[in-house]
């Protein structure tokens, strides 16, 4: 089932609309706060020295046309949807993409479910002036949006992407148990255990980290006895005197 984000990416364009307006008013201001400086030494000079230079009052002032630009960029401040209101809708965003995301995943469909998560991911990245709460909330469900991508790339058997996302999830949270679990399957995936191991040993002493402990030993046994047997073969076949291996010839 193909999910129609189209709403997430319009309230996107928004937020980066919206943002573009708030810098052109900053922008505005800033010139309308330098045209008054200048207005004022303007008029300081003509007290101290008299008006004389007519040809120089061009110079000097907000023209027109600064005042309309000044004026369209505070009405669309007016205009735009109030910050408070637009960080509830984005929490909304990020939440919804959590749920649909898990949803397409329990479904099989992992590229999507991947799209959905990340989607979420951009969404975190592009907050603002929210309270301490909501930066909370915000960071919480990052870091869950991280870890299932995690899982989407391990499902995937797509090793690095994963260890990869669970390094960004310990940038959230130092101490988050799931995080050194999924890197440590994914070590395992790429058939390195003593770093599974290593992970492992850093995240948790639970009955579940302690089983996959085990469970890693047991591959890492598995695999020493596997290599300790091809170097026996390869020391067998060092060890054969010439032509040995050579066919006798019949006897008559």
């Amino acid at each position: 089932m193909v999910v129609d984000y189209s709403k997430w990416e319009t309230l996107a364009n928004e937020e980066a609309k919206s943002e573009e307006l708030e810098r052109q008013r900053l922008r505005d201001e800033r010139h309308a706060k330098y045209l008054k400086q200048q207005q004022e030494k303007w008029e300081k000079y003509k007290d101290e020295h008299g008006d004389h230079d007519h040809h120089q009052e061009h110079s000097c002032g907000c023209s027109m046309m600064d005042q309309e630009r000044i004026e369209r960029a505070r009405k669309a401040k007016k205009d735009e949807m109030p910050i408070a209101e637009r960080n509830l809708l984005k929490l909304e965003a990020i939440k919804a993409t959590k749920t649909d995301g898990n949803r397409l995943f329990k479904e099989g469909n992992l590229d999507v479910a991947y799209a959905v998560y990340e989607r979420g991911a951009l969404i975190c990245n592009g907050v603002y002036k929210m309270t301490d709460e909501q930066y909370d909330e915000v960071s919480r469900l990052e870091l869950m949006l991280d870890l299932n991508m995690a899982a989407v790339r391990l499902r995937q058997e797509k090793w690095l992407d994963a260890i990869s996302l669970c390094k960004q999830a310990l940038d959230i949270d130092a101490k988050c148990s799931k995080a050194y679990y999924r890197m440590a399957c994914a070590y395992v995936g790429m058939g390195d255990y003593d770093q599974a191991l290593d992970v492992l040993s850093k995240g948790g002493h639970d009955a579940e980290f302690e089983r996959k402990r085990q469970d890693i030993l047991a591959l890492k046994r598995k695999q020493e006895e596997k290599a300790r047997k091809v170097m026996q073969a390869m020391k067998g076949v060092l060890v054969r005197k010439p032509g040995q291996d050579e066919a006798q010839p019949t006897q008559i």
